[in-house]
């Protein structure tokens, strides 16, 4: 998969990086979500927050998360 641009920026002393989601589905795999800053996972399901407060949920599980890249990756269910 190809890796998104590094976004980390500071603001008063606090440095935030926010990643770019891929997911995978069988042999098709894609950009869910970017500018995430937050990811919870319950069971078989993965939410995805944006900055904006938006949330995506996707069944399926976390594969990877490299955050000083910011590279998310999913597999889906």
């Amino acid at each position: 998969m190809r890796r998104a641009p590094q976004r980390c920026g500071g603001i008063g002393g606090f440095t935030m990086c926010l990643a770019t989601v891929y997911v995978k589905k069988g042999e098709e795999s894609g950009i869910i979500a970017k500018n995430v800053s937050g990811i919870q996972i319950d069971g078989g399901s993965v939410t995805l927050t944006d900055i904006l407060g938006a949330e995506i949920v996707v069944e399926g599980r976390l594969k990877k998360a490299d955050l000083v890249n910011g590279v998310v990756e999913i597999i889906a269910f």
